[in-house]
């Protein structure tokens, strides 16, 4: 009788367990919706890094398409990515499929490793918001920390006075020491 007691107890714990999750989950959802049409993107960032700890849970293909924009809005184009593929393992939709073949015709995989306060160089600044963005981005990350793992704008670039290029499609990495560097 006692283990009957503790089965019932046990089972009722993990049944509760998934209706919280799911209570929070509705309410990031909510919150999510919200902050998007505001255009509160670092509000979304937070709610959807909330979400995705939430075992067990099946997130809404809007969350997902509203945490890529998010992302983009901060030039993180493989977060994008990232998201825009869990949305369309939700529920795969042209817009999503479009979006990803645009990102993958303007954008290269990367990793850049480098000394610290390198600075990244385009041939050309790139026009579109999410591009510079982007460029930005992986430029600061490569003055603060020496490396970027990510994506960038299909074209030429510059880094610590070594050129290199990035193609659609195709991963590169760049990897300079200060020795390397002093040669130049």
């Amino acid at each position: 009788m006692t283990r009957l007691l503790l089965l019932c107890l046990a089972f009722s714990t993990f049944a509760f367990a998934g209706a919280r999750e799911e209570a929070e989950l509705e309410r990031y959802v909510t919150d999510i919706a919200t902050l998007s049409e505001r255009q509160a993107w670092d509000g979304v960032e937070r709610n959807y890094e909330k979400i995705m700890e939430l075992p067990g849970v099946e997130i809404p293909r809007e969350v997902h398409m509203n945490a890529a924009l998010a992302a983009r809005s901060t030039g993180n184009m493989k977060a994008v990515v990232d998201r825009l593929e869990r949305a369309q393992k939700v529920e795969g939709e042209d817009e999503t499929a479009a979006w990803l073949n645009e990102i993958n015709e303007n954008f290269g995989r990367v990793t850049l490793i480098v000394p610290k306060g390198v600075v990244l160089v385009p041939e050309v600044m790139p026009f579109a918001p999410d591009q510079r963005l982007q460029v930005e981005a992986a430029g600061k990350a490569l003055i603060d920390e020496g490396t970027f793992d990510g994506m960038l704008p299909v074209g030429k670039y510059t880094l610590g006075g070594v050129g290199f290029e990035v193609v659609a499609g195709i991963s590169a990495k760049v990897e300079l020491s200060g020795r390397d560097l002093r040669k130049l």
